[in-house]
């Protein structure tokens, strides 16, 4: 099952809060548009909404790719 949290991120460049959603779990066969997004790294991908500043949020997680036994 693919599970969810947002949290607070502070960006680093203003200091501006804004919202980032987390991944506790993964389910390709459930969310298969999350597998593209783990490859290419936007999964992870904060976007400040003041500044525009990007910085990746690193966070552990499950990922479960039934269709391909991972």
């Amino acid at each position: 099952m693919t599970s969810t949290r947002n949290v607070h991120v502070t960006c680093p460049a203003c200091h501006a809060q804004g919202d980032f959603t987390v991944y506790k779990s993964i389910n390709t066969k459930e969310s298969p548009a999350l597998k593209a997004k783990v490859r290419d790294g936007s999964l992870f991908q904060f976007v400040c909404p003041q500044c525009g500043a990007k910085m990746t949020v690193d966070y552990p997680f499950l990922y479960h790719q039934p269709e391909n036994h991972y």
